[in-house]
């Protein structure tokens, strides 16, 4: 299925209000869309955390994800199938960034409602070795990372667009390796990539210095739980573009392995 395909199928999810009422085709890639990363967020949950959750299967993801969007509106009242297909730039990576981040809040929510007990241990647990550490709560965020003004959409959106091709080998290995869902010290990365877990952490923390003081300056009524989250998704959004600029050049993309990307740069 292209991308118009696509489109066209989560369009008629929005018109019809069902997964079960359009097309069996366009039914089973928007439930392989929404499950990869409902799956992407359970292995950051298994990594961080202290327990080895399964994901459910692909109709069963879908429907955890339909009845959030049925249950939930946004702090604006705007229903989310509504907002899904009307934000920014109305193309499928948009449509795709926001399903990521109501994938966040969904999994947030099996996570306690299914595993009280991880969700309990894992998700104020200070997560990372650097300078910068974070929860998992941060990585699960609440409705406010959905509620970006139009003008925080586009810092992002630019700085993607203006500065990932002048990014540093090991700027853009960090980047890659956030995306993957790893950390730096994980076996196999230095074989990977070229760089090991001290230089890595170093580039990290420097790039969550230098887009924070910019998102500082730009946004000063932001709290800083707001700036911190609106970097974070720059930061994920910088790794889904690299990625899919590598899978372009390397269809096979053997170097790298299997990689599921956090879509939630809007």
């Amino acid at each position: 299925m292209n991308a118009e395909e696509e489109m066209a199928a989560w369009r008629n999810w929005k018109d019809l209000c069902a997964l079960a009422l359009i097309s069996n085709t366009e039914r089973i890639q928007l439930q392989q869309v929404i499950s990869d990363r409902f799956r992407s967020m359970v292995r950051k949950v298994n990594l961080h955390g202290r327990g080895a959750l399964t994901a459910p299967p692909n109709p069963d993801c879908a429907h955890l994800f339909e009845s959030y969007c049925a249950m939930h509106q946004r702090r604006d009242g705007k229903k989310y199938k509504q907002w899904l297909l009307s934000r920014g730039r109305q193309d499928l990576d948009t449509v795709q960034s926001g399903v990521m981040l109501l994938i966040r809040n969904v999994v947030r929510e099996w996570v306690r409602d299914s595993h009280p007990q991880t969700a309990e241990v894992s998700l104020q647990h200070f997560l990372g070795q650097g300078a910068t550490p974070v929860t998992l709560e941060e990585l699960l965020p609440d409705t406010k990372s959905e509620t970006r003004t139009a003008e925080q959409s586009e810092w992002i959106e630019e700085t993607i667009r203006n500065e990932v091709e002048s990014l540093e080998a090991v700027e853009r290995a960090v980047l890659l390796i956030r995306a993957r869902g790893s950390v730096f010290s994980a076996a196999g990365i230095r074989e990977e990539f070229g760089f090991g877990k001290t230089a890595l952490h170093k580039y990290h923390r420097l790039l969550l210095e230098r887009w924070a003081a910019e998102a500082r300056d730009l946004f000063p009524e932001l709290a800083p739980a707001e700036g911190a989250g609106l970097v974070l998704d720059l930061m994920d959004g910088m790794g889904k573009k690299l990625f899919r600029q590598s899978f372009a050049e390397n269809n096979d993309f053997s170097a790298f392995g299997e990689m599921e990307v956090c879509d939630d740069a809007e």
